[in-house]
C-alpha cells in the first residue's frame, strides 16, 4: 500500500493488510457494498486492496470494479 515516500504510520499499514485480508474472503458483492459506503482513506485503502487482488487473479472483482481493472491494466502497460 504504502510507497515509503509518504508518511504512512505502522497502524495505516494494518489497516490497509486488515482491510485487503477481509476484501480476499468477501464476495464481490460485498466488496462493492463496503466500497460504496466508504470514502477518504479507508475507500482509498479498499481501491488499492482490489487492484492488488485484480493484480493476483481475482477475475470476480474485476467483473464488479471494472473502472479498477482497467486501472490495474494500464498500471501494467495493458491496452485490453
Amino acid at each position: 500500500m504504502c510507497d515509503r515516500c509518504c508518511s504512512c504510520t505502522e497502524s495505516d499499514e494494518k489497516a490497509y493488510r486488515e482491510i485487503e485480508t477481509f476484501l480476499a474472503h468477501s464476495s464481490p458483492e460485498q466488496a462493492w457494498a463496503l466500497h460504496f459506503i466508504s470514502d477518504g482513506v479507508v475507500r482509498e485503502n479498499i481501491e488499492t486492496a482490489v487492484v492488488a487482488l485484480i493484480a493476483k487473479g481475482n477475475a470476480a472483482l474485476a467483473d464488479e470494479f471494472p473502472a479498477l481493472a482497467k486501472r490495474h491494466r494500464q498500471m501494467n502497460g495493458d491496452r485490453a
